[in-house]
């Protein structure tokens, strides 16, 4: 029983460390150069990454602008891509709610190697609103302006 106590918490720990594609900000306990980079944007620090190739003179290959409250994550694999010689490298990325950033990183395109590509983070002068995944509740003063009740009251006065 004992061993089979210290196998699940060994392999429980495996899996929390390696099992789990989650994204945040600051990196993870174990960040190499090989580690997802992380941009997240916020309503008052909307971002936009711009991705150029150096030997082609400076030609932008990718540029995203990220909606307020969410993340934009980058993972660089070396020697995946489709041209052996141009774009060797294999960039995958994802967009994820702010406070949900974890799972796959479905898109993917073949990038050059790491020395000859420039990543630029802008952050855009405007602020902007944050798109909200769930319904919001309307203050009291809100409902009033609610054709619902403005008809409601309408009709009880005309009787």
């Amino acid at each position: 029983m004992k061993l089979f106590t210290s196998v699940f918490v060994a392999l429980f720990c495996v899996l929390l460390l390696f099992g789990c594609n989650t994204f945040s900000p600051g990196g993870t306990i174990f960040s190499t150069p090989s580690s997802p980079y992380i941009y997240k944007s916020t309503v008052i620090s909307p971002k936009t990454v711009r991705i150029s190739d150096l030997l082609k003179e400076n030609e932008v290959f990718f540029e995203m602008e990220i909606p307020a409250g969410k993340t934009l994550v980058l993972k660089f694999l070396k020697n995946q891509g489709d041209d052996s010689i141009y774009a060797p490298d294999l960039m995958k990325y994802g967009i994820f709610a702010n406070a949900e950033a974890s799972g796959d990183l479905e898109n993917a395109m073949s990038v050059p190697g790491s020395a000859s590509r420039l990543i630029d983070v802008f952050i855009r002068n405007d602020f902007e609103a944050r798109e909200s995944d769930e319904p919001r509740l309307l203050r009291s003063d809100e409902l009033l302006e609610q054709d619902y009740y403005i008809n409601k009251f309408n009709k009880q006065d005309e009787q």
